[in-house]
């Protein structure tokens, strides 16, 4: 009986002691390293996560597949969020009004002509919409595991990106 006891004692120790450590981890907050918060502030200024995570001296070579993962860290994407609502609030810009006012320019350069100003004003409310993904994943599974990634970068034979060229 006595072993028993001992025994219930050490458990209930135990688990005291996990509980206090899972209360101990939620209050800690999250550690930015200086790489990050140079990250979120360079995001703020063109909302541009691979070049900015170039500017705040991520390797380039790495950023394309390490980007991603770094905008889904918790405490940066939440960050981010902050700046760009402290940075609406500041301008008094807003999303909704920013899109009436590229609609409108579709509208009145398509009225008057003006393709070539009606196609980028509708590629930008495309783009806003998500109608037109730059890249896509598919994955198939089975004896043989195949990943297809296609994007609209290409290089050229001289080595220099062109996925910006105008078309």
């Amino acid at each position: 009986m006595f072993m028993l006891m001992v025994k219930s004692k050490d458990r209930e120790d135990r688990q005291a002691r996990k509980i206090m450590k899972e209360k101990r981890s939620k209050k800690r907050k999250p550690r930015f390293t200086d790489k990050q918060k140079r990250f979120v502030a360079e995001y703020l200024k063109d909302c541009n996560a691979l070049q900015a995570a170039i500017r705040a001296g991520y390797d380039p070579q790495s950023s394309t597949t390490n980007t991603p993962r770094l905008i889904r860290i918790p405490h940066v994407a939440k960050a981010i969020e902050q700046g760009l609502m402290l940075q609406q609030q500041r301008t008094g810009i807003v999303a909704d009004e920013i899109l009436e006012r590229i609609n409108k320019q579709a509208i009145a350069a398509e009225a008057d002509g003006d393709r070539p100003n009606a196609l980028k004003a509708l590629e930008l409310l495309g783009k806003h919409l998500r109608l037109f993904p730059n890249s896509m994943e598919h994955s198939l599974q089975g004896d043989l595991n195949v990943s297809i990634k296609i994007t609209d970068n290409f290089e050229a034979k001289d080595g220099s990106n062109n996925s910006k060229a105008k078309h």
